[in-house]
């Protein structure tokens, strides 16, 4: 039985950390790297994860400033990966500030004396995320005049949005159904932004494929990390294929050989001969490649970043003014 619980895309990244890649991305407006990881997470199959993504991209860094943009993203029944490609281009040219991002970070870390006066903005943060009587939070909310419809103050829209946030914490919690989500949709012969591997040998892809390193910019010491706690290159030159098997696109040209995934996570395959064909075409031999592309995957996480720093370069059109001994002091997320 396997002690991983790492689950790696189609080029063998660790998912979760793709989606920091594609945030850190979007908001430092590298738009070659966002589409890359972008399309890593579509092609992967995990879709509805990257949805959900860029739904909270949007309300923890682009609301308060781009309140019409919204539309972009959202109340759509599906989109085209033509339409997630224009939203990305497009939200990576948009002016964004990361206070609420961070309100939730602090306020999560730290306990806040908890305020219904809106003056303070951190304390009146921890009253709407703290304060469990829903009810209480949406009725002072609505007495502050959140809901003023012709008020498009940035103020207001970040209290618009914690009121959203707490709504949604709400219906989630009293087993209600989430009701701003969005679809992607892939339509045929729709290659936009794929990597051509389509003549490459198998032992050859992931060298071609993996364009980017998983932390190329520094980013991912900020967050917690399942290799904190689990060995990732064990993972990937020892068990990539239970790894890769917890994602859609790995699951899917499994069992199209007859292989299964056991309890344990173990990849197992009932035929012989359908095995050999599956690593014919799809063994890549993470364990075989050079360093340089292994690195890729399991690079050295440098701690070099820290969340002042990160306060000083997206949060400079902020409303709020954050204490700088409580930046320094904030952990992992």
């Amino acid at each position: 039985m396997s002690a991983y619980t790492f689950r790696f895309s189609r080029y063998l990244y660790e998912v979760d950390e793709v989606k920091i890649s594609l945030m850190m991305s979007i908001l430092d407006k590298r738009r070659d790297e966002a589409l890359f990881w972008a399309f890593e997470l579509f092609r992967s199959g995990f879709i509805t994860e990257l949805g959900e993504l860029l739904l909270n991209i949007y309300d923890d860094f682009y609301a308060t400033t781009n309140p019409t943009f919204e539309k972009h993203v959202t109340n759509q029944d599906t989109i085209t990966e033509t339409q997630l490609y224009e939203i990305i281009s497009n939200m990576i040219t948009k002016q964004h500030n990361a206070d609420i991002y961070l309100l939730k970070i602090i306020v999560q870390q730290f306990e806040i004396e908890p305020s219904t006066d809106d003056s303070d903005l951190l304390a009146f943060a921890s009253f709407i995320l703290e304060e469990s009587d829903t009810s209480l939070v949406l009725t002072t909310l609505v007495n502050l005049g959140v809901a003023t419809i012709n008020d498009k103050t940035p103020r207001k829209l970040m209290l618009i949005r914690f009121m959203q946030h707490k709504q949604k914490q709400h219906d989630m919690e009293s087993g209600c159904t989430k009701k701003r989500v969005l679809f992607i949709k892939k339509k045929k012969n729709d290659d936009m932004y794929e990597v051509d591997v389509s003549n490459a040998r198998t032992h050859k892809i992931l060298e071609l494929a993996t364009k980017h390193g998983i932390d190329e910019h520094n980013y991912l010491s900020l967050f917690n990390l399942k290799r904190d706690r689990e060995d990732i290159v064990g993972a990937y030159r020892d068990y990539w294929l239970g790894c890769a098997a917890r994602s859609p696109v790995w699951l899917s040209r499994i069992n199209e050989y007859g292989g299964s995934v056991t309890e344990s996570g173990m990849v197992v395959f009932n035929d012989d001969e359908l095995e050999e064909e599956f690593a014919n075409k799809y063994n890549l031999e993470p364990d075989e490649q050079k360093l340089e592309t292994q690195n890729k995957t399991t690079q050295y996480i440098k701690k070099e970043r820290t969340w002042a720093g990160f306060c000083k370069e997206h949060n400079a059109k902020g409303l709020v003014k954050f204490d700088e001994d409580i930046l320094a002091d904030l952990i992992k997320v």
